[in-house]
């Protein structure tokens, strides 16, 4: 399962190298360890948020069928719906990126969440480069356990709470959007 995955320590190459052209677009040993409970939380609570929206749509068009006279959507429709609207969901907003997963897991690191298990191996990328960095395995600590999935989330928010949402919202309205 998941979290014992991250129990016994994931492996990732850290500092990780170049991209490679190879499937999934990096060498094995600097792919996101898929199926890790890191991998799991991260793309889970963005794929949460992306299913939670679907749903809303989905029952923004019951009030206004409702309001129109017309019967709610059946099961069937309403799964019909709900798919519709997820694989219209752009891919970088439920997948991790490389860049994306190298910054979160710092940030991760830098909140003392993860931590090195002592535990290394040869990464795949040596077998052509030998002095490529070695494959590292973390675990979380006792502190990146009892942080709450908000945190987890947006460790941003953790590393500098000067950032709040006020803030974003302020920033929101400086910029002037062109309807075209």
């Amino acid at each position: 399962s998941a979290p014992n995955a991250v129990g016994k320590g994931i492996g990732i190459s850290y500092p990780m190298g170049k991209p490679t052209n190879r499937q999934g677009g990096h060498a094995d040993g600097e792919r996101i360890p898929r199926g890790t409970a890191l991998d799991h939380g991260r793309a889970g609570i963005i794929a949460g948020r992306t299913c939670r929206s679907a749903e809303d749509a989905i029952a923004r068009e019951n009030e206004e069928r409702a309001r129109k006279g017309k019967p709610r959507f059946t099961e069937e429709e309403y799964n019909e719906r709900l798919e519709y609207y997820l694989r219209g969901t752009p891919y970088k907003l439920t997948k991790m990126r490389y860049s994306g997963f190298t910054r979160y897991f710092g940030h991760l690191k830098r909140l003392k969440w993860v931590e090195e298990t002592g535990q290394t191996e040869p990464s795949t990328i040596q077998d052509s480069y030998p002095p490529a960095p070695s494959r590292v395995y973390y675990r979380l600590t006792e502190l990146g356990w009892s942080a709450p999935s908000v945190e987890i989330s947006n460790p941003l928010r953790v590393l500098y709470p000067h950032f709040d949402s006020a803030y974003y919202k302020a920033k929101r309205k400086q910029h002037h959007y062109i309807r075209h």
